[in-house]
């Protein structure tokens, strides 16, 4: 049973869903890893090829958020994360041809759903450059509600929004846990920096705290939403959790002749015990936000099965 308090706080956790539809000016093969790099090509428009009415500091602001001013926020999360999730499913390379459509599922947190129309006109300012390292031209042709409904709400088709998008809470994911065990599986590789350095290789006790701060992180930066879930007891949770057939591992898509990062830690672990239960809106949640460096972007995305 979900705990009431937590179940009040999280209704204040709200969020939208949407699906940016790209069209492609040419013939393109999209690398495996160039949605996780996306950050790096938008800030490139940003800083070389924006033009408009657009202030430069509030579209920067968009990938890198400004520091709270709260010494107590600023000191528990540190350099605050993007406020939208790009939500990639898997990293395969991709051949397309002009004319081809690709989409991208971005969900917007709380206070970032403020980001929609900068993010929107950034996006369409990449369209000439090309999606990666110049190529891939697109332009953007329309922006519809993310649903698991076979025909798409549009919510915009150039100029302004048409229709409000529906507005969902992360109180709607929370379903009592009906299983004595899950997969915990990457769906993208995660960048997990211990000390300074990679973990290649890692079980979920250590994999564990990235998904806390990020949970926590957003909630405390996006959601004005703090103390939403007792640190030390989770923590505690999991490390008394059983782990079987662990098949974590570092997966890297980085080219021989590149010095690009472009990989992380891949693969599925098995948990099991009664602390799962304690532990499961937490790892729930984190499925809608990913962990670790460049999440924003789709990186470290995981499922529970």
């Amino acid at each position: 049973m979900i705990n009431g308090s937590l179940e009040k706080m999280l209704r204040r956790a709200d969020y939208i869903s949407l699906r940016y539809k790209i069209r492609f000016d040419e013939d393109f093969i999209l690398p495996a890893y160039a949605l996780l790099r996306l950050r790096r090509e938008l800030s490139r428009v940003l800083k070389h090829n924006l033009d408009g009415d657009w202030s430069r500091s509030d579209l920067k602001n968009l990938l890198q958020p400004v520091l709270p001013t709260d010494p107590v926020l600023l000191r528990r999360i540190q350099q605050p994360a993007p406020g939208f999730i790009l939500r990639v499913d898997s990293l395969q390379p991709q051949k397309y041809v002009a004319g081809d459509l690709l989409v991208l599922n971005v969900c917007f947190f709380c206070q970032g759903m403020l980001l929609v129309e900068p993010f929107t006109r950034l996006l369409e300012a990449l369209g000439p450059v090309g999606l990666c390292r110049k190529t891939g031209r697109f332009h953007l042709e329309s922006i519809a509600e993310s649903s698991d409904q076979s025909v798409d709400r549009e919510l915009w088709s150039g100029g302004v929004f048409s229709i409000a998008p529906t507005i969902s809470d992360l109180c709607q994911h929370l379903e009592p846990l009906s299983r004595s065990s899950v997969k915990f599986e990457f769906m993208t590789p995660a960048r997990l920096l211990k000390k300074s350095r990679p973990l290649f290789r890692s079980g979920f006790d250590e994999i564990f705290p990235f998904v806390l701060r990020r949970v926590t992180g957003m909630l405390a930066a996006w959601a004005d939403l703090e103390e939403v879930f007792d640190v030390d007891q989770l923590l505690k949770c999991a490390a008394a959790l059983v782990e079987s057939d662990n098949r974590l591992h570092w997966q890297d898509w980085r080219p021989l002749q590149s010095h690009e990062e472009a990989g992380g830690l891949s693969g599925s672990v098995i948990l099991s015990g009664n602390e799962l239960a304690e532990l499961w809106p937490l790892l729930v949640i984190g499925e809608l936000f990913g962990i670790g460096k460049g999440a924003a972007f789709g990186a470290g995305r995981y499922r529970l099965i």
